[in-house]
């Protein structure tokens, strides 16, 4: 495609980007209690941050209802002030951008793959409620108590004689007509113009006479450096809050830069990819923002529109952001609450999806339950502690996984060109004098139990005379001292019996654990093939 061309297409992808950055970065700034001048001052200098230190070509990095709503629950539960609040919020993305950087210089990447997807999809779930809930508040106009979802349904069910029509209307014309737009005109920028619709609607119609209330005035201006005097104690104090949003950014972030990837781009680093959220972060806190993390609704925009073919797409939308800042922000001042509290919940839409959890119901039962869990104590404790349920889970799921070790016998084809597990393939040609045992995962303290009771139920059968027995481990890279232990107690145990221990398959560091150990006299092969003949051999002599 011509230069001229590309560049084109990159401008009105990051055209579509902004026009939903831009007035989501307003309502999330509200929620978590920032001033939205702050938050589309700040915008700009995240999204840049990543373009230059990220891989991925179509992530939009910004405010977004995830980081929002956690940095909100954090500061309200820390201070009743509201300008000590927004020092908290812009403290907190400042601490969970150190977090994210020196994780990332650590090669902490990986652990983006320890938070099941399952609890994670759970926790997103409520969190969408938790979202709807404070947004049907606003769209009702109707002042809620600080607590769980059911608290604050309640109180809007109760209030219902109270409930403002006039915003409760313009809040379901603008939900309806953004839902319509996006299901029949995927291309069309909906959020731009249900806000400008509305705006000039508001205007027209005179709501605030009816009580409608508007986004307060966000003057224009240049990002401006605004560190958060905090003291000690307060840094502290943030910490755990800051752990957990920072796993929550950088799971988003990489996941929905991992969905966008093209076939031909290359494959993302994740500890180059936390440094960058890492970045991004600080920058918001520095200058007054609030966390951010990848746009799921502006990433996936731009890629509709066409965008992200070259590294120009996120560095043309910081500049329209800046724009924005510059030129733009009073007209905020024209939107109506409820039309802005309407898309906050579209955007939150897809984390309401319903058929992954009917699939795990069905499919999946202890993912169901285990998504399930992560649901209710986000609804049910608030987000930190439902955040924690949904980790917490993720370790007691991997925990599980690993510890269950299946250890398969091995036979070898008729054709001799492969050894497979006789319990799925009984016709398989044993192997004379020989049994071989393959654990089918990496051995550690939690599962090598499972190894050595397997090695006992093949020393105490009577049924067949084999001298030898062959721990194929080739699914484990390294072998920890207590593996190692639980080795030499094996080769122990199978001498008592007469037999003969011999590995096969040790690669990288499970050969140097091996060599340095009491073990390293136990002879070791490199195929199956061999170890089986060497045995053959020496049984013949």
């Amino acid at each position: 495609m011509p230069v001229p061309k590309v560049l084109g297409v990159e401008i009105v992808a990051a055209l579509t980007a902004v026009a939903l950055l831009a007035p989501e970065t307003v309502a999330f700034a509200q929620i978590a209690g920032v001033p939205p001048a702050y938050g589309l001052a700040a915008a700009p200098l995240c999204v840049l941050a990543y373009a230059v230190l990220g891989r991925s070509r179509r992530l939009v990095v910004g405010a977004t209802a995830a980081t929002a709503v956690i940095s909100s629950a954090a500061v309200l539960g820390l201070s009743p002030d509201p300008v000590q609040r927004m020092r908290l919020a812009a403290a907190l993305a400042l601490a969970t951008g150190a977090l994210l950087v020196v994780t990332g210089l650590l090669r902490c990447g990986f652990i983006a793959r320890f938070l099941a997807p399952e609890a994670l999809r759970g926790f997103l779930f409520g969190l969408a409620v938790v979202i709807v809930v404070r947004q049907v508040a606003v769209l009702v106009d109707v002042e809620t108590r600080a607590g769980d979802v059911f608290v604050r349904a309640w109180d809007v069910v109760h209030a219902v004689p109270r409930w403002n029509l006039a915003s409760l209307a313009t809040g379901l014309v603008a939900l309806l007509a953004l839902v319509v737009l996006e299901t029949w005109l995927p291309r069309v920028p909906a959020t731009l113009l249900v806000l400008v619709v509305a705006a000039a609607a508001s205007s027209a119609l005179q709501l605030e006479r009816h009580g409608v209330r508007h986004v307060a005035d966000v003057p224009a201006g240049l990002p401006r450096l605004r560190l958060p005097q905090l003291s000690a104690g307060e840094w502290l104090g943030l910490v755990p809050t800051a752990a957990g949003l920072a796993l929550i950014v950088f799971v988003l972030s990489h996941g929905v830069a991992e969905r966008l990837r093209d076939a031909d781009e290359a494959p993302l680093n994740a500890d180059r990819e936390m440094i960058a959220s890492g970045v991004a972060n600080l920058l918001a806190g520095m200058f007054g923002g609030l966390a951010v993390s990848g746009s799921p609704s502006a990433s996936s925009a731009a890629r509709v529109a066409g965008g992200g073919r070259t590294r120009w797409m996120p560095v043309l939308c910081a500049a329209l952001l800046l724009l924005v800042a510059l030129a733009l922000a009073p007209a905020f001042r024209l939107l109506p609450e409820p039309a802005l509290a309407a898309v906050v919940i579209t955007a939150v839409r897809p984390f309401l999806a319903l058929d992954p959890l009917r699939t795990y119901l069905v499919r999946d039962r202890r993912g169901f339950a285990v998504a399930g869990s992560a649901v209710l104590g986000v609804m049910m404790f608030t987000l930190i502690p439902g955040l924690l349920i949904a980790v917490v889970l993720s370790l007691l799921i991997f925990i599980a996984d690993t510890s269950r070790l299946r250890v398969s016998e091995l036979g070898r084809t008729r054709d001799g060109t492969a050894y497979l597990a006789i319990e799925r393939f009984p016709d398989l040609v044993s192997t004379d004098g020989v049994t071989i045992l393959r654990p089918d995962g990496q051995l550690f303290f939690a599962n090598v139990d499972r190894l050595s009771a397997a090695v006992d139920a093949e020393l105490a059968r009577d049924d067949r005379a084999h001298d030898a027995l062959v721990l194929d481990l080739a699914a484990s890279f390294e072998l920890r001292l207590n593996v190692i232990d639980a080795l030499i107690d094996i080769r122990r145990r199978v001498e008592h019996r007469g037999r003969v221990l011999m590995f096969a398959h040790l690669y990288l560091d499970a050969r140097d654990a091996i060599v340095d150990s009491p073990l390293a006299g136990v002879p070791a092969f490199p195929t199956l093939d061999a170890a089986v003949e060497a045995r053959g051999v020496s049984a013949g002599q």
